[in-house]
């Protein structure tokens, strides 16, 4: 795991605030990359640390919903039920198992902070809890991009549950609104690092639409899971190209409940804040940002349940209060606890089986990437034919996946269609970095399938493009032997020789050359050499003993192919030419 096992700066508490700078969870986080050194200092990489960590973290955040509930005025069981309702929901099973998605546990923690510091701030004479609310702020910038919103949060909950106006608000709680704005600073300072240029921002090659369109149907993703919580998704996958007319239903929707949202808080703005602020915690990853490597998460809707659970809770609890059905109350929060609670237990069990849980992804919502990481858990248990059929189904939309199913083909042994695949990958993704492997990969399939004359032209590709690659130089030279062009076949395993003196197959491949040109006095040397580079390749020790036989060295000889037989039993050429040259020395 990127986060823990392979993150060096967790290993001492010192190096633990300078956390990778780009491309891992916690790159940029360093509260969070801080709280993993802690856990490594105290008990290494024992995975069981990490995960009582995390549900000690969920239930604080649990018990801060609970105060900042019962600061707006709500009864004791009521904001005990949101609460509890909460704490147990399955959709919440990602960001609290998934270890490394304490970045979305840890910035929780600090907004809830936040906002109960604040509510307890404006209760209490003294600046104790102002200071308390601004640390936590900080905290949370440090942790994930999403606390952005939390200064917003607290000048509505004191506009909604405090002031008349939003003009009494900022005169009477200017300066802890100036300390929460000055956390923006932290943050703007931590983003500039550019943890996350290549995968979030307005640069990573999805537009701002694209990305809006793809988030009307994450949101009713949301919703819908939040509700009925029996399907979950490890993975979304990546945005997809939309258009107006592929989302219509789900952009109505949207519209419809965020208008809802602006009038709730205008007339019943108790409940409007709940409705208000589920979309704003949700706004950083869910609007005009652009996530390219993840177009949702269910581990994002871990905070903005909170807000939609608070609004049902309350909401049943001011009809219940209307109606006979208030002596059921609690019958129904046992039963809805414990439905809940079953189905979290379940998906538990998910967590602990990796196949498990790609399986159920392609079942529910297949897209390229879980067919790719499906493919390589089959692969991993020895389904070749399923790796295959699933690796094709990952191309959409990731051409550069051809090379891997390429790959996969060519250590199959499927060698025209590895040839076929590797191809395209080349004209397709011309620029991509596995260019070269592919067309040394495709010439080591065109030489096994006798193709020598398309052999040769691969690698003369990559000794175009790349003229010091010693490798191809050498793969040409044995392509061109085998079609019939002899001078020119060691001309170019000389030029490879000369580029890399120490590979021990390019000197094998010259001495065979030199061999095959009745030249063996020139071979010795770099037969030699190649058996010494190689001491434990069969062939290069046997080319050695045949080189050294050819020139009359037959105790040299000998010792060599000695060796092969002990690395190769059943190596009938060593043996034949170690009886010849016992032969030759009884003569």
């Amino acid at each position: 795991m990127a986060s823990v096992e392979e993150n060096a700066s967790i290993r001492s508490l010192g190096a633990a605030l300078s956390p990778p700078e780009r491309g891992e969870p916690v790159a940029g986080r360093p509260v969070v990359n801080l709280s993993f050194a802690i856990n490594y200092a105290l008990h290494g990489l024992d995975v069981r640390g990490y995960h009582v960590v995390n549900i000690a973290i969920h239930i604080g955040c649990a018990l801060l919903l609970f105060g900042l509930v019962r600061r707006t005025g709500v009864e004791e069981r009521v904001a005990c039920a949101a609460a509890l309702v909460w704490v147990v929901h399955p959709l919440l099973t990602e960001a609290v198992n998934y270890i490394s998605q304490r970045t979305e546990l840890l910035m929780s923690l600090f907004y809830l902070l936040t906002l109960y510091a604040s509510a307890r701030a404006h209760a209490r004479v003294g600046a104790g809890f102002s200071r308390l609310a601004v640390i936590a702020c900080a905290l949370g910038m440090a942790c994930k991009e999403t606390m952005v919103t939390a200064p917003v949060a607290v000048v509505l909950y004191d506009r909604v549950f405090r002031y008349a106006s939003l003009e009494d608000a900022f005169r009477a709680r200017w300066p802890l609104y100036a300390g929460l704005a000055a956390t923006w600073v932290l943050l703007a300072a931590l983003i500039w690092s550019g943890p996350r240029w290549e995968s979030a921002g307005f640069s990573t090659g999805i537009s701002v639409w694209t990305y809006l369109l793809n988030q009307t149907v994450m949101l009713v993703e949301y919703l819908t899971r939040a509700v009925w919580p029996v399907s979950l998704v490890l993975d979304y996958g990546e945005p997809r190209a939309l258009t107006i007319g592929d989302v219509l239903w789900q952009g109505l929707l949207v519209v419809a409940l965020l208008a809802a949202a602006v009038v709730a808080l205008v007339r019943w703005p108790r409940a409007g804040f709940a409705a208000a602020a589920f979309f704003i915690i949700l706004a950083p990853t869910t609007s005009i940002v652009p996530i390219a490597t993840e177009v949702g998460a269910e581990r994002r809707m871990y905070l903005p349940l909170a807000a939609l659970i608070t609004l049902v809770v309350t909401g049943t609890a001011s009809v219940g209060r209307a109606c006979t059905a208030r002596r059921m109350a609690p019958s129904v929060l046992v039963a809805v606890c414990l439905v809940l609670g079953a189905l979290t237990v379940r998906r538990n069990v998910d967590y602990r089986d990796e196949m498990t849980l790609w399986r159920q992804t392609l079942e529910r919502y297949p897209h390229a990437r879980a067919h790719r990481n499906y493919a390589t858990l089959l692969k991993r248990a020895g389904y070749k034919e399923e790796v295959i059929a699933h690796m094709r189904q990952a191309l959409e939309g990731h051409p550069e996946g051809r090379y891997a199913l390429g790959f996969e083909l060519y250590e199959q042994g499927r060698l025209e269609e590895a040839v076929e695949e590797l191809r395209r990958f080349v004209r397709e993704v011309p620029g991509d970095p596995f260019v070269a492997q592919a067309r040394n990969m495709t010439g080591e399939a065109l030489m096994t399938l006798g193709r020598y004359a398309e052999a040769v032209a691969e690698y003369e590709s990559i000794t175009a493009a790349q003229p010091q690659r010693g490798a191809a130089w050498s793969n040409l030279g044995m392509a061109l032997a085998r079609t019939g062009n002899p001078w020119r076949a060691l001309a170019a395993v000389q030029r490879a020789v000369e580029l890399e003196p120490g590979n021990g197959t390019s000197r094998a491949n010259l001495a065979a050359l030199l061999l095959e040109a009745g030249d063996p006095g020139t071979a010795v040397p770099h037969a030699a050499e190649a058996a010494r580079l190689n001491p434990s390749s069969a062939s290069a020790r046997f080319l050695a003993g045949l080189a050294l036989s050819e020139v009359g060295r037959t105790e040299d000889a000998a010792v060599h192919l000695q060796a092969v037989l002990q690395l190769d039993p059943s190596n009938a050429d060593a043996r034949a030419l170690l009886a010849e040259l016992e032969r030759r020395r009884i003569r």
